[in-house]
């Protein structure tokens, strides 16, 4: 109500229509991922190389100055509030650890699991997942030792890996706090189930309205792969 009252009504353009250059404007969004943080915004700055920025918590004076300033908007994000908590496993390092440096995630014990599994070889990870019984959040709750096991002994290549961390459903923020907190752990999980079905590649699926996730995940596989993480061998 404040945006259309102090910046306009908002942009309804058709399914491919334009912002004609220089003005700015604002329109209802889907789900951003940011649930825990509402009411959010994603701000983007058109250009050559748009710049994309997903804010949290906003009041509507700010959200009214995005949109009559057209300025990136210098916050940072708040704490989990888990954050340091040790009794954790999939949050131990988010927030704890940089999620930009791979050193960093080395000493936190980054990296050790990839290393065990080249040790005790593809079906011994196998083995190992099965035995945990390690299942699928979607739903089905399908063991993943089983789906592992089958894709391991397909004749077919090339085999791949698939990670798809999107999130639809109202108040689901877990995977956008991992993909943007320990996105090197993303990468090494990949790696390993790449290892133990015999995949070439594996791919990553990561919403639009993620712009910091898609950064840091980029970055990680930059980095993992300079180190000698990734790649042919």
């Amino acid at each position: 109500a404040a945006l259309a009252r102090e910046a306009g009504e908002a942009h309804h353009a058709p399914a491919h229509g334009t912002v004609d250059v220089g003005d700015a404007t604002w329109l209802p969004s889907p789900c951003l991922g940011l649930c825990d943080q509402a009411p959010a915004v994603m701000l983007t700055i058109a250009g050559e190389k748009p710049i994309e920025q997903l804010i949290g918590a906003v009041t509507p004076a700010e959200a009214v100055g995005l949109v009559t300033s057209g300025k990136m908007f210098d916050r940072p994000r708040p704490k989990l509030p888990q954050q340091g908590d040790p009794s954790l496993r999939l949050l131990a390092r988010v927030g704890v650890v940089d999620p930009t440096d791979l050193a960093a995630y080395q000493r936190a014990g980054g990296y050790k699991a990839l290393k065990k599994a080249i040790g005790i070889k593809p079906e011994g990870v196998i083995r190992e997942v099965t035995e945990s019984r390690l299942m699928g959040r979607g739903g089905a709750a399908f063991p993943t030792g089983r789906k592992w096991d089958a894709v391991a002994k397909q004749p077919a290549t090339p085999r791949y890996v698939i990670c798809n961390p999107d999130e639809s459903e109202p108040g689901t923020f877990k995977d956008r706090v991992l993909l943007e907190g320990d996105p090197f752990a993303i990468i090494e999980a990949m790696t390993i189930a790449g290892l133990a079905v015999g995949a070439e590649h594996d791919y990553i699926y990561v919403r639009d309205e993620y712009p910091l996730a898609i950064a840091r995940l980029e970055n990680a596989i930059e980095r993992a792969r300079a180190a000698g993480w990734l790649g042919a061998n």
